[in-house]
């Protein structure tokens, strides 16, 4: 909806009004109590004076024991509208109680806004009700105050709405608060007739009385129209036809949030003396057709006759008067001078440089017309328009205008609203459901088509070179670009803020497609002619590739592999509700992937190519994998508006086929974990380019990005270039510090300088001192040098801060054991409990104990078996069986633990020792090399527990 011209429904739709009290506290719901605005006698003060003679004024009920104990009541909500001679009067009356003194100030200002040049609004009466008192306030000389500023000019309004507001003087808790006033508005553009739309009130609001009452001659044909469920009754009294809605207050009806709009504007009382929607196109093109003109001497006829002269092809004609409404007339919506309904011409909105979506509606259907080119101006609702047929006819149901141009037989539905639309757009429809063509002769509702977007709204290119191996940062080339009109922030920001923010903007919009970046290089660049925004980056990514099986895989994520419905329809209420497919989009998304070794061993697994259309859109993808290189083209569609409610299990069931096959990368079974690959790279000179690239983004990065630090620190760790690692750690600590950076930042002084590890890890028990991870670190670090008593004392220091008592048990057992002291180590884990449905994790330590230092002969296998059945990833638990089995000389099963457990995680320098130890075949001095590599500490380790040969 255009929010410049919501006051025409504001405007319009009579008693559909509430006093706008800011809010209504009533637990979770809030009212606005609106009043319309707008009589036949303009005016730019308030009126004070009785209520109308036609009213049956309503009593404020009585405070009973419900209302004396809340902190707000509604007492009373009372609306009457009367229409006659294509005046609308409406009348209200509403009263509430405020109970709490911290609402006093929310509900002791009213305030109500009104156009003067349409008409007034009349104050009644404002009065506080205390015990058997009546305390009025205007009689006492309390008056609104007006305000005469543009409350919308930020959302480019020129309503001249007025605003007045009250502070109630003198209110106090406990009391009744009453504001009765009255509107009567009349609009010369509807020739007489009239029309009404009134909300239905939430029965959450919990009104003790409310009303709703409707008013006309008996010899005016009204068309009316309510929920069965408000107990509306007509009744001719004399003269008079009266409208009551016996039950004003209705159970709102919670639906899907996937609902269309048609299902969710709640309840409606509608009355219109329009016969049907030719009279309601016929009183608009009253309004319209005698301004549909450009003087032929006019500014305005030059820009008609430059487009003539261009071209003689009416597409070419209507992209190019489009561009001219849409980029030269700047929008601002003018609803004084009756301009609600009835829009300024050509010429003036030419000469003003601006208008709203009537103005330029009728400014674009004359120039086309001119150019020789059919065209008609359409009243739409941009909000709620699929609910149209449904409603009465009425300009009630209308917030914005478009146009309709006919070349060749086919539609094009054109919005000079809108910015950036260009020859491929033309085609493009709107989500607006229905339009009402203004004709003289008077038209019917018509469907606006559905039709995919004619060119991408987005278009991607993500080029991935992974060929110094999958398992390190990715180096990445992407190119993304969008329609500017549907994101023009990037636009509007370069130069109004600083060139760090301005980057930081950048870096947000590449992580939406390159996400866990270092991002060594990145522009962007604006197309007029196209209306397209493109940015274009380099850098570094971490991709995913799962371990599933004992081999590295990645799924493709594809865009209906990420679809997903989760459209609810068990309640009875929503089973026939249609699921809306959302805002329409047209992408286009182009990926490729180099591969190591030139992807031998690699395979392309499921379905590659895909033609569907699901869930109202229309997925095209096709995808390849050659000479080490993948690539894949997807394109997705919006094609369809809704689906059905019968339909919806079946689309689910088409998506889970889809989903169920879908496309992934699997590599050889045997390729190596991270900590391997990196030295395999680093041997064979590929990780210049990532280095490199690595540099450029941390000398790129905004000040305070630690993101390519972080990941260039991870890569000399991965290549044992300790001392660089620390010293991009140094800087990163000092940006953000946090537990976790001095963890790692201890991990790598661990090797090399005992006190500064110690002094981090005391920094992050600082920070967190819970912390179980910097406790197991700190016990490591000491058991490295042997110190067990040091050890023990840390974990004593820990107890009771909060470290459960099972992770300092197995901690306890682990020191205890490796000092020799195993009987006390296993007595640590029987104090801590044996139950492994309540601590799973005792049983793995007890594996670990038993295994290690020869102990629980009986029951270490059981133990470890255990183990491995309570994790999900059990590779520790697998290593620590193999160990128990090649202790007991039964070496065949302990290496198909060790295989087992590499499957699992291909960076376990224990594993590859201790396969090279145990299975002594041609690939030992290999083992053993990875081993090295991955922990240079494994040979030492493992010889504390007798498994270093």
């Amino acid at each position: 909806m255009h929010q410049g011209d919501s006051v025409i429904l504001r405007v319009q739709r009579g008693s559909d009004r509430m006093i706008r009290n800011d809010y209504l506290y009533l637990g979770v719901a809030a009212v606005a109590l609106v009043a319309a605005s707008t009589p036949a006698q303009a005016g730019d003060t308030p009126i004070y004076a009785p209520a109308p003679a036609w009213v049956d004024r309503k009593p404020v009920p009585e405070v009973g024991e419900a209302e004396a104990e809340a902190d707000f009541s509604f007492l009373l909500a009372d609306r009457q509208t009367r229409m006659k001679d294509g005046i609308v009067e409406s009348y209200s009356n509403y009263a509430y109680r405020v109970n709490d003194a911290s609402l006093l100030a929310q509900f002791g200002n009213l305030s109500e806004s009104w156009n003067p040049e349409n008409g007034d609004f009349t104050v009644h009466r404002v009065a506080i009700l205390r015990g058997g008192q009546v305390i009025d306030l205007v009689a006492d000389g309390q008056k609104f105050t007006v305000l005469r500023r543009e409350a919308n000019l930020e959302k480019l309004s020129l309503d001249g709405v007025l605003t007045a507001t009250m502070q109630l003087e003198g209110i106090k808790v406990g009391d009744t608060i009453v504001f009765e006033s009255s509107t009567s508005y009349r609009d010369p553009s509807l020739e007489g007739e009239v029309n009404d739309v009134e909300a239905l009130l939430d029965n959450k609001l919990d009104v003790k009385s409310a009303g709703l009452r409707i008013l006309w001659p008996s010899d005016v044909t009204m068309r009316w129209k309510a929920p069965q469920s408000a107990g509306a009754r007509l009744a001719k009294r004399g003269a008079v036809t009266e409208l009551v809605v016996t039950n004003p207050s209705l159970t709102k009806i919670d639906m899907p949030d996937d609902a269309p709009t048609r299902y969710r504007i709640g309840p409606l009382v509608e009355v219109s003396s329009f016969a049907d929607w030719q009279a309601v196109s016929r009183t608009a093109s009253k309004a319209y057709a005698p301004r549909a003109t450009i003087a032929a001497d006019g500014e305005l006829a030059g820009v008609v006759a430059g487009i003539a002269a261009r071209t003689s092809d009416p597409i070419e004609r209507t992209a190019a008067a489009l561009r001219v409404v849409q980029d030269d007339i700047r929008y601002l919506f003018r609803g004084m001078e009756n301009g609600n309904y009835t829009p300024q011409s050509p010429d003036k909105t030419w000469s003003l440089r601006f208008g709203d979506c009537k103005a330029k509606s009728l400014l674009l259907a004359t120039m086309l017309r001119a150019l020789g080119i059919e065209a008609d101006v359409m009243l739409v609702n941009s909000t709620s328009g699929d609910a149209l047929q449904d409603r009465l006819p009425s300009f009630a149901v209308f917030d914005h205008v478009i146009v309709r141009a006919m070349i060749d037989g086919r539609d094009y539905w054109l919005d000079g609203t809108r910015v950036g639309d260009r020859i491929g757009d033309i085609a493009d429809t709107p989500d607006f459901g229905y339009a009402l063509p203004v004709t003289a002769a008077g038209s019917d509702l018509i469907a606006i088509p559905v039709r995919p977007l004619g060119r991408p709204a987005s278009k991607v290119t993500l080029g991935y070179d992974s060929s110094a191996g999958i398992t390190l940062p990715t180096l990445f080339d992407v190119t993304v670009s969008w329609r500017t009109s549907n994101d023009n922030n990037l636009k509007s920001s370069r130069g109004a803020v600083s060139e760090t923010e301005y980057t930081k903007m950048l870096d947000d919009v590449i992580d939406n497609y390159v996400p866990n970046t270092g991002i060594s290089e990145r522009s962007i660049s604006f197309d007029e002619a196209s209306d397209t925004t493109t940015i274009k980056a380099r850098g570094l990514s971490w991709l995913t590739w799962d371990r599933v099986d004992g081999r590295y895989e990645r799924e493709f994520n594809s865009a209906i592999g990420s679809k997903k419905l989760t459209a609810n329809r068990s309640k009875s209420e929503w089973r026939n509700i249609a699921y809306s497919v959302g805002t329409k989009t047209h992408v286009r998304y182009a990926t490729t992937l180099r591969l190591p070794d030139v992807g031998s061993g690699f395979a392309m697994v499921g379905r590659a190519a895909i033609d569907e259309r699901v869930l109202g859109t229309h997925f095209e993808q096709a995808a390849t994998l050659a000479d080490g290189r993948f690539e894949a083209d997807e394109t997705w569609r919006t094609v369809a508006r809704e689906i059905p409610a019968a339909q919806i299990v079946a689309q689910r069931r088409a998506l889970a086929a889809v989903k169920a096959d879908a496309l992934r990368i699997e590599a050889p079974s045997d390729y190596p974990g991270t900590h391997v690959e990196a030295m395999l790279a680093a041997r064979a000179h590929r990780l210049g380019p990532i280095m490199d690239a690595l540099d450029k983004a941390v000398a790129s990065a905004p000040k305070d990005e630690i993101a390519p630090l972080r990941s260039r620190a991870y890569v000399y760790e991965l290549t044992q270039q300790y001392a660089k690692a620390i010293a991009d750690l140094d800087a990163i600590i000092e940006i953000d510090p946090s537990a976790g950076k001095y963890l790692w930042r201890a991990e790598l002084y661990a090797r090399s300088d005992k006190a500064r590890a110690e002094a981090d890890i005391d920094q992050a028990f600082a920070i967190e001192p819970d912390s179980l991870d910097a406790l197991k670190q700190l016990v490591e670090l000491r058991l490295d040098h042997d110190a067990y008593d040091d050890a023990l004392s840390a974990i004593a220091e820990r107890e009771g801060l909060g470290i459960e008592d099972k992770q300092i048990a197995g901690l306890k057992a682990s020191v205890l054991a490796a000092a020799g002291r195993g009987d006390e180590a296993m007595a640590a884990l029987e104090a801590a409990g044996r139950s492994a449905q309540k601590a799973p994790e005792l049983i793995s330590a007890r594996c670990a104990t038993e295994a290690r230092y020869t102990l629980g002969a009986d029951r270490v296998l059981a133990d470890c078996t255990r183990a491995i059945q309570l994790n999900e990833q059990p590779s520790g638990p697998l290593i620590n069986r193999a160990i128990a089995y090649a202790k007991l000389g039964r070496t065949a099963e302990a290496i198909e633990d060790i295989d087992a457990a590499i499957e699992i995680d291909p960076d376990s320098a224990w594993a590859y020792y201790l396969r090279a130890v145990i299975a002594k075949g041609s690939d030992a001095a290999r083992d053993r090399t990875y081993a090295a590599y991955i922990d240079p500490d494994v040979t030492r380790d493992l010889a504390k527990i007798g498994m270093a040969r």
